[in-house]
């Protein structure tokens, strides 16, 4: 860093900060520059402000970034972690005092645990010091992605892995937001061109999503990006006005990729926002309010049910939008994560409760409880989430944990299975890890079945369990038309159009009912707040009544309501 006119200059340190002292009153230009990087150059104002010294209370508190889903760290980059809170005069202070905990990884497993991917598949193992967090500064001090451990399936496994895993920083019993982390053993070099109508584009933007990673393009539109996270599926995102570009990249440790970017126009979709169920990036308990929301379901009248996943609970609101009543309990014992929800032919509400019960719970239209079961005398759930029923009363559970699809009598009995328990793989016969997670009953009796983490495909088959047809690659996620990432919920509208909620891409996809791709909700692989973005969406509903298209912007906290 130097000022503009003198030979004064400063360094920034490991969490990126720098210092110049004795600064004169009024407006200076200030210089950044690093090797490979684009030059930045930026007008500062400076004033004299005596700050009060006095003890001061942390406002909030914050993991940097706050509240991303997948931050993507480098081993040894420990500057990337970094704790930090905000006086009510915005001043900015540094805890001392700050220590961390290790949550059961963003994945789904219990207990202090975290996640490796071992040649394209999730393994889970004790943490055994491979994350080490410094208590007293809260830095990330050190991170053993060399493995050499026994996984939950008893398997033992060694190499350089990248490692997921929540954390939660705490300073003096305030608690800051959960950061879902993947530490990656390397990082690579992107590099490219931008261009826009065929004609080179100076000083747009482009950055990788989950990182703290930007920079410009030079007058040439030609960009670098020295350190990106290997060993992982990024979104790279090239920007300049309103035009835009995004693409689905993966680096190897210690090479070069070469990506150019072609920008265009962004808001061309035919979908128009019309309303907001709670508040963007506002959580809470009340009934205005969610905290990750996920499934979506209406009954025949368009009452709308929505679990809203952490606060333990389900929401019921009416078909102009209003609160009408929450379901938590059930048979004395509260809901737990409750992810998936169905709405059968006489409005009975059923509702995956996947958290430590493991569960299916029914209620009636009036939330009156009616029954539960956890699979029959001879299948046991492990973590159910989709859930959906036929005409006939038949119940499709996502049977996460095992890997298999259970299609149970109205009585609660497994009847049929899709997939093989206890059997990941990437042909049509199996789903990947973390999967199936939803599955959806088309007007024809279709199965549609979402096999989302590894494989980034939906699944369909026949009322019978035949495979039929995919929609997306099968292990290749990707951001283009015929490519999904991480696809969550899938709902139908009355014309048969399907809708796919591609939640690793930020946005939904609308196809025709033979699977041709009509058009996209939300901005291609950019995540946010605005009425046309999406923060990792989950679930997704068609209102019987009005057609309106419900979406669940889960990490927004909030639905965004559209039509078409």
């Amino acid at each position: 860093m130097n000022i503009e006119g003198s030979n004064t200059s400063a360094v920034t340190d490991e969490k990126g900060y720098f210092v110049f002292n004795d600064l004169p009153d009024g407006l200076i230009k200030l210089n950044a520059s690093k090797s490979n990087f684009v030059a930045l150059e930026q007008e500062v104002p400076v004033s004299y402000e005596k700050i009060d010294e006095s003890p001061v209370n942390t406002g909030q508190f914050y993991i940097t970034p706050p509240q991303d889903a997948f931050l993507r760290i480098i081993e040894g980059r420990s500057h990337q972690l970094y704790a930090y809170g905000i006086t009510g005069n915005n001043r900015t202070i540094e805890p001392s005092e700050v220590t961390w905990k290790i949550y059961e990884s963003p994945l789904g497993t219990e207990g202090n645990k975290i996640a490796v991917i071992v040649n394209g598949t999730l393994r889970w193992i004790d943490n055994n010091g491979y994350i080490y967090l410094d208590p007293n500064t809260g830095l990330l001090m050190s991170i053993t992605n060399t493995i050499d451990a026994v996984d939950d399936s008893g398997v033992n496994i060694k190499g350089r892995y990248a490692i997921h895993a929540d954390i939660q920083a705490i300073y003096k019993n305030t608690y800051s937001a959960i950061s879902s982390v993947i530490i990656t053993p390397g990082s690579g070099t992107l590099r490219g061109k931008v261009v826009a109508n065929e004609k080179a584009v100076s000083n747009a933007r482009v950055e990788v999503t989950g990182t703290t990673y930007y920079t410009l393009t030079d007058e040439s539109g030609n960009y670098v990006l020295p350190e990106v996270p290997a060993h992982n599926a990024l979104t790279v995102i090239a920007s300049s006005g309103s035009l835009l570009s995004t693409a689905l990249i993966n680096v190897e440790d210690g090479m070069e990729l070469i990506k150019d970017f072609n920008l265009t126009a962004y808001n061309n979709s035919a979908f128009s926002y019309k309303a907001t169920i709670g508040e963007a990036n506002v959580g809470g308990s009340d009934n205005s309010h969610f905290n990750r929301p996920e499934g979506l379901a209406f009954d025949s009248k368009g009452n709308l049910y929505v679990t809203d996943t952490m606060n333990n609970r389900v929401q019921k609101f009416n078909v102009h939008n209003t609160y009408v009543a929450t379901i938590k309990v059930a048979d004395g014992i509260f809901l737990d994560a409750p992810g998936g929800i169905a709405v059968d032919a006489s409005d009975n509400v059923y509702i995956a409760d996947g958290g430590i019960n493991k569960r299916i719970v029914i209620f009636d239209s009036n939330g009156n409880f009616l029954r539960s079961f956890s699979g029959d005398a001879t299948t046991r759930f492990n973590t159910p989430l989709g859930i959906s029923v036929d005409l006939v009363g038949n119940i499709f559970v996502c049977d996460n944990r095992n890997f298999c699809l259970r299609k149970l009598s109205p009585e609660g009995n497994c009847i049929g299975t899709i997939g093989t328990e206890g059997q990941k793989g990437n042909d049509n016969a199996h789903f990947g890890s973390l999967a199936p997670s939803t599955v959806r009953i088309d007007k024809n009796n279709n199965i549609f079945i979402t096999d989302s983490w590894e494989n980034s495909r939906v699944q369909i088959f026949d009322s019978t369990g035949n495979y039929l047809a995919t929609i997306g690659e099968s292990g290749v996620p990707g951001n283009d038309a015929t490519h999904l990432n991480r696809p969550g919920d899938i709902g139908f509208d009355a014309q048969g159009n399907i809708f796919i909620v591609d939640s690793g891409n930020h946005r939904v996809q609308m196809f025709d009912a033979d699977r041709n791709y009509i058009d996209t909700v939300g901005i291609n692989g950019v995540p946010g707040s605005t009425n046309e973005q999406f923060y990792h969406p989950i679930g997704i509903a068609v209102s019987p009544v009005n057609g309106r298209i419900y979406i669940s912007d889960t990490f927004n906290c909030r639905i965004q309501i559209f039509s078409r």
